[in-house]
């Protein structure tokens, strides 16, 4: 249930880049690892396409990328 609701989430970054909305995926994130489970591939990939599409650079998706997973260390040293 909470992959589910996780995807949705990151998902709806789509057409919502809220701090409100970024924090909502980050603590469903953070929900999953207290389960004891990684973030899904298939919500790794939404993040992406739509984290690439956009301002890599936004504080709050940059902290976002590193929640879901990604290394973002070659955009913070620029």
């Amino acid at each position: 249930m909470v992959r589910r609701a996780l995807l949705r989430a990151a998902q709806s970054l789509a057409t919502d880049h809220s701090a409100a909305a970024c924090t909502h995926v980050a603590d469903l994130a953070e929900l999953l690892a207290h389960l004891g489970q990684a973030v899904p591939f298939d919500v790794q990939t939404v993040f992406y396409r739509i984290w690439s599409s956009g301002e890599q650079r936004d504080p709050a998706l940059l902290d976002l990328a590193v929640k879901l997973g990604f290394d973002v260390t070659h955009l913070r040293q620029r």
